[in-house]
């Protein structure tokens, strides 16, 4: 049996009828369109249940006002973070939803006119079975009061959003004798109690609640860090490392029980260390942690949302919630208008957080390109997808936003069989038996983005079911054909994020564009991390910043060693120019990631008190710059404007001679030194940040 093209101009013939719905959606969410065509297959199967979505409103309804629609009605349940918002968000119009397919029933009628946009929020399950725990949404209480902080000076509150936080960890005790934690609310996304108040989903501990199992564990006089977290369900703590407890550890980590080395007179009396907030996310199982991002948009938010409410509550109402979220992805629009970067964008402008975010670590890894496609020409990508891939590759290839973008898309998977021109306002599936192996998804300006956008999404290349089958791995090649007759357009194309985390079982296997031109080493054999002028190769190192880190109001932290102040290689670029696109040239400063070019990372708590590991990447630079927003701010900030800008003001462009020599005597080649003082690449310069408490000094 050969797999054969389908292309619909209307893709209702794909679709049975109580899912035809979806196409009646305005500015339909093309992964959802691509989830419905292929039964839901790589998200677990089609959700007997309510599903998470990320919503926009429409100008003039507000996510409270919305909330409040939608209380008691059937198929769409909203949490107490969005029915009772935090002081100052009252008028935010970005929130989250759990529904059923009933929900596009309630688009037409009570909900009619009300929400912009909605995003799928469900993660990739690389053939794992779906968690079995629903959220209960009968749940219509408030959240649980969380006590006001008292008698400090000054509170200073720091969140985290990251995947396991060790709440009890010593670096993060309120003492030197560890009888309580810093951590005055912890809230596990991931705990399948799903009794957490007016929440919805996993479980929240209070302070009071924290004390108490910090007592209860100690033995000795010693907390036993293992009964504790198993009593407390943290499962995911049962590794030595997580990255959750390592980003954490460098925004605010402090050990109380040694004087503060750094400190002019080490018997000083220190600052009192900030109160910390911290959300560890939903994961789609105990070994899986899906990188693809569709989850992101609603887990995200409701973790923002949290840690602004809980600030709130322990600080005051006009208190501001320092918050770093380390995590970031590739496919995006990268114009600052994909739901996440608009939500986080709202949240800055109210003045009720700061929010910190990595540039991202693919500045190497060949999944973004740029085609200038003359009138009526056509180009081709090349798209190379690995073998034994358990989860699905996704292309997003976003169009300029000029209204009447005529660009036809074909795709020919390994070994022939191309697809007619798909044109705009279409879908097309590559189908075997009943299966879906590669759809395609080119209905205009969808949910994840201002622009108009192409998705390509292909199955798995392995499975481990037998009743399914494989996509073939290899060169999928993308024919991009300019229809319009009036002009030349540059297209912009992304893979999206697909490797395996450190520490969890192999699934997915990153796929990249490919090209014969691109140049992947220098002259010294290293690798080459500077496209420089006029580069030979549409893949480009430019524009691969973090999709979730352009918008306008974040802090984006790019990484630098700190050895010879070189950009770190793999450390995102941005596109360095005026206009293409117009919003954001790069990170708006770099810190350090890697301590010199043999020895990686910086150093950072491992989840046992005590341990420490190496921890390198953009997502270990991004807490430093916020621990020196927050915990040390720059000498002189006001914030009367936002402390990404004060961060800015305070960074420095590294100091080249004009026959390239940097400050310590080394003559660097045209492109490292551009590189170094690239906007693309280090926003504003580098921040000199102090080493941490477990630093070798």
């Amino acid at each position: 049996m050969n797999a054969i093209w389908q292309v619909h101009s209307d893709a209702t013939p794909l679709l049975d009828e109580t899912e035809a719905g979806v196409l009646g959606v305005t500015r339909a969410d093309p992964y959802l369109v691509w989830a419905v065509l292929t039964r839901f297959a790589d998200l677990g199967g089609p959700p007997p249940g309510f599903v998470p979505i990320a919503i926009e409103t429409a100008q003039g309804t507000t996510a409270r006002k919305l909330a409040e629609t939608v209380q008691g009605k059937s198929g769409i349940w909203m949490s107490a973070l969005y029915r009772h918002p935090a002081a100052g968000l009252e008028n935010t119009r970005f929130c989250t939803a759990f529904v059923t397919a009933a929900f596009l029933d309630h688009l037409k009628t009570d909900l009619a006119g009300m929400i912009e946009r909605f995003t799928l929020a469900m993660p990739v399950l690389a053939g794992e079975p779906p968690r079995s725990d629903p959220v209960p949404v009968t749940n219509q209480d408030k959240l649980a009061h969380a006590p006001r902080r008292h008698g400090a000076p000054k509170v200073v509150v720091v969140g985290a959003c990251d995947d396991a936080i060790a709440f009890a960890h010593a670096h993060f005790y309120a003492d030197a004798a560890g009888t309580d934690s810093r951590v005055r609310c912890f809230w596990n996304q991931d705990d399948p109690a799903n009794d957490a108040q007016g929440l919805g989903y996993g479980r929240e501990f209070l302070s009071a609640d924290i004390h108490k199992r910090m007592n209860d564990a100690r033995r000795d006089g010693v907390i036993d860090e293992e009964a504790l977290y198993r009593d407390a369900g943290a499962t995911a703590l049962a590794r030595g490392w997580t990255h959750g407890t390592a980003t954490l550890d460098l925004a605010a980590g402090v050990d109380l029980r040694r004087p503060d080395l750094s400190a002019p007179n080490p018997n000083r009396a220190p600052d009192p260390p900030p109160e910390l907030v911290a959300v560890q996310f939903r994961q789609p199982g105990r070994t899986v942690r899906d990188t693809s991002g569709l989850w992101l948009d609603a887990q995200a938010l409701d973790a923002l949302r949290y840690i602004i409410a809980r600030t709130r509550d322990i600080a005051g109402d006009v208190s501001r919630a320092f918050i770093n979220m380390s995590y970031g992805y590739f496919a995006g629009p990268h114009d600052g208008t994909s739901m996440l970067e608009c939500a986080m964008d709202e949240l800055s402008q109210t003045r009720a957080c700061s929010i910190t975010l990595p540039a991202g670590n693919s500045n190497l890894d060949r999944c973004h390109g740029t085609l200038s496609i003359a009138k009526d020409a056509t180009e081709e990508l090349r798209w190379r997808v690995l073998p034994e891939c358990l989860t699905p590759s996704f292309v997003e290839i976003w169009l300029p936003d000029i209204g009447d973008s005529n660009i036809e898309v074909a795709v020919r998977p390994p070994g022939g069989g191309a697809s007619a021109g798909i044109q705009p306002g279409s879908v097309a599936a590559w189908t075997l038996g009943s299966e879906r192996l590669c759809t395609v998804v080119h209905l205009g300006r969808g949910a994840r983005g201002k622009p108009p956008m192409i998705l390509v999404a292909l199955a798995p290349t392995m499975t481990r079911d037998p009743n399914r089958r494989p996509a073939p791995s290899g060169d999928w090649m993308i024919e991009l054909k300019n229809a319009n007759q009036n002009s030349d357009i540059e297209v912009q194309a992304w893979v999206q994020r697909n490797e395996t985390p450190f520490g969890f079982p192999v699934r997915g296997r990153q796929s990249r564009f490919d090209d014969d031109a691109y140049v992947r080493f220098d002259k010294y054999t290293a690798p080459q991390d500077y496209d420089g002028p006029n580069p030979p190769s549409w893949i480009r190192r430019e524009g691969t910043l973090s999709s979730i880190a352009t918008g306008f109001q974040t802090c984006v932290v790019g990484g630098y060693r700190k050895q010879d102040l070189a950009t770190a290689p793999y450390s995102s670029s941005g596109f360095d120019r005026a206009g293409k696109p117009p919003d954001r040239a790069g990170p708006d400063v770099a810190a350090v990631s890697d301590r010199s070019i043999i020895r990686k990372g910086v150093m950072a708590a491992g989840t046992r008190s005590g341990s420490a590991l190496a921890f390198e990447g953009t997502s270990a630079a991004a807490p430093q710059i916020l621990r020196k927003i927050a915990v040390s701010p720059p000498q002189g900030a006001t914030f009367s404007t936002t402390p990404r800008q004060d961060t800015r003001n305070k960074a420095t462009l590294q100091t080249i001679t004009s026959a390239g020599v940097t400050e310590q005597g080394r003559k660097l080649d045209a492109d490292e030194r551009g590189r170094r003082v690239s906007q693309g690449n280090v926003g504003a310069g580098i921040v000199k940040t102090p080493p941490t408490d477990i630093e070798d000094r």
